[in-house]
């Protein structure tokens, strides 16, 4: 059975193409041969704007675009390759894409060959995960270079795999610290800040088993320890400069994942602290504790926190 993607069309009518290898979605898609793109006439989707590709039975989506691509409701994470399999929806500027498996398939026209691009930035409300090293500076001060970059490499990759495990977003890697987040959608989702709060209790668990291997030969990196704040609130999504890979998270909210982070499992006596909003959203899945009230650098007033009963 050869995979298939359907749409419906801007004049209602049911369009499809099969994957037979690779298939390129985008608004001009240049250099690709017509029978595998898909040419969207919206603003908002960029020139080149995902990839899905069909090899040894595995089907897989990449985003490379500048507005982001949604699986299953879910912005994805640039760059990346994720599974898909049927059923799954495939959302890009205003179409939505359903794959099937099936035999029968038709390519869709040129379309519209503009090159510019409108970057959109969204209201949304988004839960953030901020893991930070705790201890970085003073090993790092102590650490030759390429050992540092051998156990933050790994300790990155195990961190990130949580995050996709667990439908969140990677956005940045900070020095010692890793930065993901939920996109809540038009409504705040309960779940979006469930699955942050369970990728951090995943992150914990695989990364203290990860730092535990590094005993042997490596004393000082089994001692490292994290800290992960989650929190909750408006954002702006949208874009700086003119690279795609620079998706802005702009808010209140993602200042305070950061500076909670540096006071989880230091001068708060928890792992993982949540804020408020947070704690709302998760506490009818998991046992959750007050942590008390803190001061963050730079804002103003008390922050009330919160952690996950062990």
């Amino acid at each position: 059975m050869t995979p298939k993607l359907t749409w419906i069309d801007d004049q209602g009518r049911e369009q499809s193409i099969e994957v037979s290898d690779r298939l390129f979605v985008g608004r001009t898609c240049h250099g690709v041969e017509p029978d595998k793109r898909i040419i969207i006439d919206d603003e908002r989707v960029s020139r080149d704007h995902a990839a899905i590709s069909f090899a040894h039975g595995l089907l897989t989506l990449r985003d490379t675009s500048r507005n982001g691509t949604h699986l299953n409701g879910v912005r994805l994470t640039s760059g990346v390759d994720y599974p898909l399999k049927p059923g799954d929806q495939i959302t890009i500027g205003s179409r939505v894409f359903t794959l099937h498996w099936g035999d029968d398939a038709h390519a869709v026209g040129r379309g519209d060959e503009d090159d510019t691009t409108r970057t959109v930035a969204l209201a949304q409300t988004v839960t953030h995960l901020v893991a930070d090293v705790r201890g970085f500076s003073t090993w790092v001060q102590a650490t030759e270079p390429e050992r540092v970059y051998r156990l933050m490499s790994e300790t990155f990759e195990v961190l990130s795999a949580e995050v996709h495990a667990h439908h969140g977003v990677v956005k940045d890697y900070i020095g010692d610290a890793i930065y993901a987040f939920w996109e809540h959608g038009p409504q705040s989702q309960p779940q979006q800040a469930v699955h942050a709060v369970r990728a951090a209790l995943a992150q914990r668990a695989a990364i203290e088993k990860h730092l535990a291997a590094q005993a042997s030969g490596f004393a000082d990196e089994a001692k490292l320890r994290m800290g992960w704040a989650i929190t909750t609130g408006a954002v702006m999504l949208g874009h700086y400069g003119v690279k795609p890979d620079t998706l802005a998270v702009v808010g209140d909210s993602a200042n305070l994942a950061f500076r909670l982070a540096g006071l989880a499992n230091n001068k708060i006596a928890a792992p993982i602290v949540l804020c408020s909003y947070t704690e709302r959203l998760v506490r009818t899945e998991m046992e959750t504790q007050p942590l008390g009230e803190v001061e963050t650098k730079g804002r103003s007033g008390l922050e009330k926190v919160f952690g996950i009963k062990p």
